[in-house]
């Protein structure tokens, strides 16, 4: 799991240096590496599904994060995050 985590992070940082640096800066409350985590594979386009089964968890788990993180990011519920961390990227 960690080293899926640490090639998926390899590559954005390849792409955006920033990444992880904007993120925080858009967040309305602190980060956690686990949120930046959930953060990384939903700006690759991993779906629901896709991350469970990577972090070995149920899909439950992985919508109640997105919930949480689209709190921290001061979203409303009809906001894609996949779509929200790609504008503030770009």
């Amino acid at each position: 799991m960690d080293n899926d985590f640490e090639s998926a992070k390899f590559r954005i940082q390849e792409l955006h240096s920033n990444f992880f640096k904007t993120l925080n800066e858009h967040s309305k409350q602190k980060l956690t590496p686990l949120n930046l985590k959930y953060c990384s594979y939903i700006y690759l386009g991993l779906d629901t599904k896709q991350i469970a089964t990577l972090l070995n968890i149920e899909p439950k788990s992985v919508r109640i994060t997105k919930y949480r993180l689209k709190q921290k990011f001061g979203l409303v519920k009809e906001d894609e995050l996949y779509t929200f961390f790609h504008r503030i990227i770009a």
